[in-house]
């Protein structure tokens, strides 16, 4: 059975693709390359010196600015299919 990705800013990912492991909150965690691009890119501090508190409230404003985007890209593309239907005769 293979792992699935555990990401701490998107912990329903489960994709089996893991091409990283990460250490949060004294747990290993795998996680996929899409996952672990959005950690990347994101302003979270990792590494010694960083107090557990402190990472917890770094991933959850990671995560809610990650959700606001995901809701902005979905109310576009509703957006835009809505705008296709009323261009169709």
């Amino acid at each position: 059975m293979s792992e699935r990705c555990r990401s701490p800013l998107n912990p329903r990912c489960g994709s089996r693709d893991i091409a990283v492991y990460i250490f949060y909150g004294g747990v290993k965690l795998p996680v996929c390359g899409r996952c672990w691009e959005r950690i990347a890119d994101s302003d979270l501090e990792w590494g010694e010196g960083v107090s557990g508190r402190k990472l917890r409230s770094q991933v959850e404003e990671a995560k809610r600015r990650l959700l606001e985007e995901v809701k902005r890209q979905a109310l576009e593309e509703l957006a835009a299919k809505a705008a296709r239907r009323r261009l169709r005769p």
